[in-house]
Formats: structure tokens, C-alpha cells, sequence
């Protein structure tokens, strides 16, 4: 599950900045959850590493039913261009 993957920065405690992280790698299957991470399948991780290496990407994880209420709070986010990537994952 780790031959791919993104760590994300994820402090549990702001005050100290101390905490864990999130790690994003490939899913195992049905039946196989994660413990905190966000898993998918290889390609969709691979394309996630892709578009990931610019040093102005933002990943943000919310719910799917959050986007219209979130999406203006991401600077830079046009909601109609997440609506669409949305409908096709």
C-alpha cells in the first residue's frame, strides 16, 4: 500500500504544532479500511503525486456533501471547476 503515496501535514495539537500526519496511498480493497489515512486506487494516487509536485498545491480533504458550503473559503478555488471534478471521481 505504500509503493505510492503523499504525506500530508497534518498537526493534531496547533498550539505546539505537534501531532501526526495523513497519509494518502494505494487501497487494498473492500474490506481493508486504513487507520486515518485516505486510500485509492494506484492510478488515482499516481495522478494525485502528479499534480501534487507544484509547491502552490493545496490538498484540502472534506466531505463530498462540504463543497458547495467550503469552497469559497479556499482561495483560488473555483467551485464550478470542483463541482465538475467531483461528478467524475
Amino acid at each position: 500500500v505504500y509503493k505510492r503515496g503523499i504525506v500530508i501535514d497534518y498537526p493534531a495539537d496547533r498550539s505546539t504544532r505537534s501531532g501526526s500526519c495523513i497519509f494518502i496511498h494505494i487501497w487494498q480493497g473492500a474490506g481493508h479500511g486504513t487507520v486515518g489515512c485516505i486510500a485509492a486506487e494506484e492510478a488515482r494516487v499516481a495522478r494525485l503525486q502528479d499534480w501534487s509536485k507544484s509547491e502552490t498545491t493545496a490538498i484540502v480533504i472534506w466531505p463530498k456533501t462540504a463543497g458547495e458550503r467550503l469552497a469559497p473559503c479556499i482561495p483560488g478555488l473555483l467551485l464550478d471547476d470542483f463541482l465538475s471534478s467531483q461528478s467524475q471521481t
